[in-house]
């Protein structure tokens, strides 16, 4: 793959998925070296076998999320599992590979998640409350009265 040969790496991948049917890095090397030759159609088929075997991957799940998300030949139900998979992903383990496969999903898919409002803050003086019906709420911090603000 390093040498850009990635009809021959491919290849060689399929030989090893072969040989070593539960190696989920070997179906995760031979779905890469299929996008790297435009065949994304396939990679999707390619990475559904793995997850077949290894439903609890969740490097296999990242990366069927950023392919379903990016490949034109995905369909709308591959797009929604892709987004299902990254909003189960992200609530397990919010880190910075799980969020920007779990963005792709979001912006790729036609069903968008919801997103979490910030917390309303009350904007009554001396008031610790988090959003009562009694007092006016504001959804940023409060802020300074202009006349105590300092260059």
């Amino acid at each position: 793959m390093r040498r850009q040969r990635y009809a021959q790496a491919a290849e060689q991948y399929r030989q090893l998925t072969a040989l070593q049917p539960d190696a989920p890095l070997a179906q995760a090397h031979l779905t890469a070296a299929l996008v790297a030759q435009g065949q994304c159609a396939e990679a999707l088929q390619s990475i559904n076998k793995a997850l077949a075997r290894h439903s609890r991957d969740g490097d296999l799940m990242v990366i069927y999320i950023r392919l379903a998300s990016t490949c034109a030949a995905a369909s709308a139900q591959e797009r929604d599992i892709a987004l299902d998979y990254g909003q189960l992903l992200y609530k397990q383990s919010p880190d910075t590979n799980t969020a920007s496969a779990y963005a792709l999903a979001r912006r790729s898919s036609k069903q968008r998640a919801p997103v979490m409002a910030p917390p309303q803050r009350c904007i009554a003086r001396r008031c610790n409350c988090s959003s009562s019906s009694r007092h006016r709420t504001n959804p940023g911090p409060p802020r300074m009265p202009t006349s105590r603000r300092r260059c």
